[in-house]
């Protein structure tokens, strides 16, 4: 066994870590220290030419980082080779004897090497909003709702001057009533499926909106995930406390880390999900953050899909209780009865086009009808 030190470029400090040096060069989670997927680590041999050797173009006259310099932070990546994973430690000169080991002086003086060099990728950087955005007060007896520009932007809906508009047909009602159900009453995975065109994300997002995240000594926040057709990236908002609106745009392979990165009392939405495209490897993300809580992690899902096919497999759920403790409530005045004790962990609801009857009640608003 031998001793490596490893800094997290950026961060101040060293930790060390015992190995068998016949090992390979392999990325591995520092629970402690590092909420991210293993695999989006980079590793780097801690060891550059000196300024002597860059001066003379010798090659041979390398030096170790040291301790000390690590724990002064601001150590980044430039002038380090990366280490390619599967490569043995002997090979990229990770071997007992030319670890650069000092004497117990160097030591107690911080002067001892730092042998690898691990590159983190950076969470998505949350933007905040400059207007407030409490939560959304939804009367379903009016016949549209207007979610506000500030709320909406950064949702991937389409956003006009005055916001979005939503007229609220009846099947728009009965989403919300699934919703809260699963969501609100409960913590049942909700799947909301259907056209294009129908509604789907801009009611879902409405509930979202709607969402109290203040009170009963629980602070909740609320996710909203869009997957765009046309770009890997993720548009991501993030409603919390009493008023405040976050956005950033992440990589896919970013989410595992952000959705760490939240507290455990949260609703998360991902929008616009298609299975044939990589979106199961973000709702695999999204059930992994999940894990074991799931009474204070909560999904909904919003397909792009008319149907999940197969994947829909009600036999396989499981019961949970149809209502438990919780201090989420949403600003909308639903009081349905459950029908039962018990609901399946898994959820659907499934948006319906409009209706010629649909259409004919909708012009008849006139404020509807001028947007």
């Amino acid at each position: 066994m031998m001793e490596l030190f490893y800094a997290i470029a950026g961060v101040a400090g060293s930790v060390s870590v015992e190995i068998d040096e016949g090992n390979t060069v392999a990325k591995k989670e520092n629970k402690r220290r590092v909420k991210c997927d293993a695999l989006d680590l980079q590793l780097f041999l801690a060891k550059r030419k000196t300024k002597e050797a860059e001066e003379e173009m010798d090659d041979d006259k390398e030096e170790w980082l040291t301790q000390l310099e690590a724990l002064e932070g601001g150590i980044g990546t430039s002038g380090y080779k990366k280490l390619c994973p599967g490569a043995q430690l002997r090979d990229v000169g990770l071997v007992s004897g030319e670890l650069g080991e000092v004497g117990r002086e160097e030591r107690i003086a911080r002067k001892g090497p730092v042998h690898i060099l691990v590159k983190v990728p950076g969470l998505c950087a949350w933007k905040l909003a400059t207007a407030k955005c409490p939560l959304l007060a939804l009367e379903p007896k009016s016949p549209i709702i207007r979610i506000p520009k500030a709320y909406a932007e950064g949702s991937g809906l389409y956003v006009g001057e005055d916001g979005v508009v939503l007229y609220l047909r009846k099947e728009i009602r009965a989403e919300w009533t699934a919703l809260w159900k699963s969501v609100v009453q409960s913590y049942a995975t909700l799947w909301i499926v259907g056209p294009p065109g129908t509604g789907k994300s801009c009611a879902a997002f409405a509930f979202a909106c709607s969402l109290r995240r203040v009170g009963g000594g629980e602070q909740w926040n609320v996710m909203w995930i869009h997957c765009s057709k046309h770009s890997g990236v993720l548009s991501c908002i993030l409603f919390s406390g009493d008023d405040e609106k976050r956005t950033c745009r992440i990589k896919r392979s970013q989410l595992g880390a952000v959705l760490k990165s939240l507290d455990d009392c949260s609703v998360v939405f991902l929008d616009g999900y298609v299975k044939k495209r990589d979106e199961r490897k973000i709702l695999w993300r999204c059930h992994e953050w999940r894990g074991n809580e799931e009474e204070r992690r909560r999904i909904v899902v919003v397909s792009s899909m008319v149907s999940i096919g197969k994947d829909w497999r009600p036999d396989l759920c499981g019961d949970i209780p149809s209502i438990v403790p919780s201090s989420l409530e949403s600003s909308m005045p639903i009081t349905t009865a459950p029908e039962s004790n018990t609901m399946q962990e898994e959820q659907m609801f499934k948006m319906f086009s409009w209706t010629l009857e649909d259409y004919k009640e909708a012009i008849k608003n006139d404020e509807f009808f001028s947007t």
